[in-house]
């Protein structure tokens, strides 16, 4: 792991949120088009798509906690 940028093994807060992030964004990308392609097709949303979207804002919300914490001067 010594070639990743960011990768400080004293530190790894920063390298963790920029993973977390990254991830939470291709998820957000997977929800939108899930979305869309239910658009697309004229179905109604179910359950799950609800749950997911419901799940997306909170771990939106998480992020921007980590975040805030990873830089704390910026309050």
């Amino acid at each position: 792991m010594q070639g990743l940028k960011g990768y400080n093994p004293d530190n790894l807060q920063p390298w963790t949120v920029q993973v977390v992030t990254s991830v939470t964004v291709l998820a957000a990308c997977c929800v939108a088009l899930r979305l869309f392609s239910r658009h697309l097709k004229a179905q109604k949303l179910w359950w799950d798509d609800y749950f997911i979207m419901f799940s997306m804002v909170r771990i939106t919300k998480f992020c921007s906690i980590c975040n805030r914490v990873q830089q704390p001067n910026q309050w």
